[in-house]
């Protein structure tokens, strides 16, 4: 009995739009989860004179994706943001995603997952059009960084060869809750921060067209980055005032710049980092849940106007 043990999950970016990336070789992580699922839309025909349907009708094939892994490349930026990476150094080399002056982030390109299970006959599964539609990173205490990446896909091939051997593994250590900071403005950490997440939405939709029932392109509408984390409640200037915009009453919300960073601490080209700036914060919730004998969390939801900055450092010189 296969478990999820027997399969793996490596990607390529595609050159057109559904079109098999010709190079399947990249990794998210080590992804211990992978959902796959279709549907054919299937229409029951009935008519007058039968209560069964005399027809079953299959309409759009949609095809949706979710990749749980632990964060430790920073490749897959490259799935939500759309823009492919600048680099610069000698090693740490600086792989820059956006900066000051690319504020605005590019379509998402579609990529080729590739779904290997072994099998007696391995079943060897190729997503195609594949289209990040969010994702989001999450840093909790005692736990790894993690990343969930939902999709869609427009089309997809089984085969039964061609099976990874031995299957792709993640060759970058990966990054805990002990690596990352939190900076609310940009430069003052916050402390006893419990949990961090940060939401990347693509508001992707799949399009469809007269002659073929599959996805024919795709494209994403607003571009939404959103910021939860929750702290223990020991100051009321780090969050509620800001969320007040005073000291003493509600006004005006504080604009401030967020930063989400994880650092593995080294130096030198053992240095990794990952380092994402939002612009333009805003504090659109706040709670304070008081519980007797136990520390009072805050827990807060920003909005904001996006990234101004998206950085990662490492040892690789080109990125894949």
């Amino acid at each position: 009995m296969p478990t999820g043990a027997s399969a793996y999950i490596r990607y390529g970016w595609e050159a057109t739009f559904k079109t098999q990336s010709t190079t399947i070789d990249k990794v998210f992580g080590e992804a211990p989860r992978f959902d796959s699922s279709r549907t054919q839309n299937i229409r029951q025909a009935r008519g007058l004179g039968k209560r069964t349907p005399y027809k079953l009708i299959p309409l759009q094939y949609e095809g949706t994706f979710s990749i749980e892994t632990i964060i430790a490349n920073p490749w897959w930026l490259r799935a939500i943001i759309g823009n492919a990476p600048t680099t610069s150094g000698t090693g740490p080399y600086t792989h820059t995603y956006l900066d000051g002056s690319l504020l605005l982030p590019k379509n998402a390109p579609s990529i080729t997952i590739e779904n290997g299970i072994d099998l007696t006959a391995d079943a060897v599964i190729k997503l195609l059009g594949c289209v990040a539609d969010t994702a989001t990173i999450t840093a909790a205490v005692n736990e790894p960084v993690m990343l969930k990446i939902d999709g869609k896909y427009a089309t997809e091939t089984k085969g039964t060869s061609g099976i990874a051997d031995p299957f792709p593994s993640e060759s970058l250590e990966y990054f805990t809750f002990a690596e990352g900071k939190l900076e609310v403005p940009d430069g003052t950490v916050i402390s006893d921060v419990q949990n961090a997440e940060i939401s990347i939405r693509n508001n992707l939709d799949m399009r469809y067209g007269l002659g073929s029932r599959f996805g024919s392109r795709h494209y994403e509408r607003d571009f939404d980055v959103e910021i939860r984390t929750s702290n223990l409640f020991e100051d009321a200037t780090v969050f509620l005032e800001k969320f007040y915009g005073s000291a003493t009453a509600p006004t005006t919300p504080t604009e401030v710049t967020v930063d989400l960073l994880f650092d593995n601490g080294l130096t030198g080209t053992s240095q990794r980092q990952i380092h994402l700036t939002v612009t333009g914060a805003k504090i659109a919730e706040e709670t304070l849940n008081q519980v007797v004998a136990e520390a009072i969390p805050e827990d807060i939801v920003l909005q904001s106007k996006g990234f101004s900055s998206v950085v990662a450092i490492n040892n690789t010189s080109t990125a894949p």
